[in-house]
C-alpha cells in the first residue's frame, strides 16, 4: 500500500516578496529624501501638544497637517519633474503603480498619526495626565471641552483630503509651475469641499454636525487618489523637468485666484448664515430670560403675599 503524498506546503512566489521590497525600498527612499521638514513639523506637534501643552483644539492639528501639504507634499510627489528625471524613473523596473503609491504614502502616513493621536490626546486631555504623574500644576488641567466633536474628524480628514489633491496634481504635472501651486490648490479644494459641507449642513438641520463635512472629505481623498493613480499610469514622461514658462505659470496664477474667489464666497456665505443665526439665537435668549424673571417675579409676589393695612377702631367723640 503507497504511502499518501505529503505535497510541500504553498508559499508566496519570488515575485511577490520582490514587488513588496521594491515598494519598502521606495518608501525607505521617499522617507529619506523629506525626512527633514516631517521631522520639524512632527518636533512641533509633539512639543507644543505634550510638553507645553498649548495645542488645545483640532484647529491646530488641522495647520500642522496643511503645513506639510503646503511645504512638503508637492516637491514629494513632483520630484521627477522638478530635477528633469521623469522618463528616467518610467523607465526602472519598479513601474509607476509603486512610485505612485511610495510617495503617496509617508505623507498621508504622518497625517493620520499626528491627526488621530493628537485628537485623542485633546479629547480625553493624555498630556495633562501624563505631567500630573510628576507635579501639580497650570499643565495638569484639562482642556476645555471643544465645542463641536465632528473637528476632531475634520483635523484628520481636511489635511488628507488636501494631500491627496496635492499629490494628484504634482504626481501628473506638466510642468514646475504646477508642482509648485500643487500645494495652495489642493489646500482651496479641501477647504472649498469643507465650506460647501457646512453650508449644506446648515441648511438641512440649521446647525453643523459633520454629517455632510466628514464623508465628502473622505469621499474627495479616495476618489482623487484613485483618479490621479488611474492618471499616472497613463501619464507620458515630461523632460527636462518640464519648463516652467510664463503662459504655464500664468494659468495656475489664474486658478488659484479663481479658487480663492470661490472659496471665499462659499466662507462669506457660510459666514452670514452662522451670523444671523447667533443673533437669532441671542434674541431667543434674551426673551427666555425675560420670560423666566417675569416667573420669578410672579412666584414671589404669589409666596409673599403684600400685607393688608390693620383697620383701627373710630374714637368715640365725647
Amino acid at each position: 500500500m503507497n504511502a499518501p503524498s505529503m505535497s510541500p506546503p504553498r508559499s508566496a512566489s519570488p515575485a511577490s516578496f520582490t514587488e513588496r521590497a521594491i515598494l519598502c525600498n521606495l518608501i525607505r527612499q521617499e522617507w529619506y529624501l523629506c525626512r527633514g521638514p516631517v521631522i520639524l513639523l512632527a518636533m512641533i506637534w509633539l512639543i507644543g501638544l505634550w510638553i507645553l501643552v498649548t495645542f488645545n483644539h483640532p484647529a491646530w492639528l488641522i495647520g500642522i497637517g496643511l503645513c506639510h501639504v503646503l511645504f512638503v507634499s508637492p516637491s514629494q510627489a513632483g520630484r521627477d519633474i522638478i530635477d528633469g528625471t521623469e522618463e528616467f524613473s518610467f523607465a526602472l523596473p519598479p513601474g509607476r503603480s509603486p512610485l505612485y503609491v511610495a510617495r503617496i504614502f509617508p505623507g498621508l502616513a504622518f497625517l493620520l498619526v499626528t491627526g488621530l493621536l493628537g485628537g485623542l490626546a485633546i479629547a480625553f486631555s493624555l498630556p495633562q495626565r501624563l505631567w500630573s504623574g510628576f507635579f501639580s500644576g497650570g499643565l495638569t488641567e484639562p482642556f476645555a471641552p471643544v465645542a463641536g466633536s465632528y473637528w476632531y474628524g475634520i483635523a484628520v480628514l481636511l489635511p488628507c483630503a488636501a494631500h491627496a489633491v496635492t499629490e494628484a496634481l504634482a504626481a501628473n504635472a506638466a510642468s514646475r509651475a504646477t508642482v509648485n501651486y500643487s500645494g495652495g490648490l489642493g489646500i482651496i479644494a479641501a477647504a472649498s469641499v469643507m465650506a460647501a459641507g457646512f453650508f449644506l449642513e446648515s441648511l438641512l438641520w440649521q446647525e453643523l454636525n459633520g454629517f455632510i463635512v466628514g464623508p465628502a472629505l473622505l469621499a474627495t481623498t479616495v476618489l482623487v487618489l484613485l483618479a490621479g493613480h488611474h492618471v499616472y499610469r497613463r501619464k507620458e514622461a515630461t523632460g527636462s523637468g518640464g519648463g516652467s514658462g510664463s503662459r504655464s505659470g500664468m494659468v495656475w496664477i489664474i486658478a488659484v485666484i479663481v479658487g480663492l474667489l470661490l472659496c471665499l464666497a462659499a466662507v462669506v456665505l457660510f459666514w452670514r448664515f452662522t451670523t444671523v443665526r447667533s443673533s437669532h439665537d441671542t434674541e431667543l435668549q434674551r426673551i427666555e430670560q425675560q420670560n423666566a424673571m417675569r416667573q420669578q417675579q410672579i412666584q414671589q409676589l404669589r409666596s409673599n403675599p403684600a400685607p393688608t393695612p390693620a383697620t383701627t377702631p373710630e374714637r368715640d367723640n365725647h
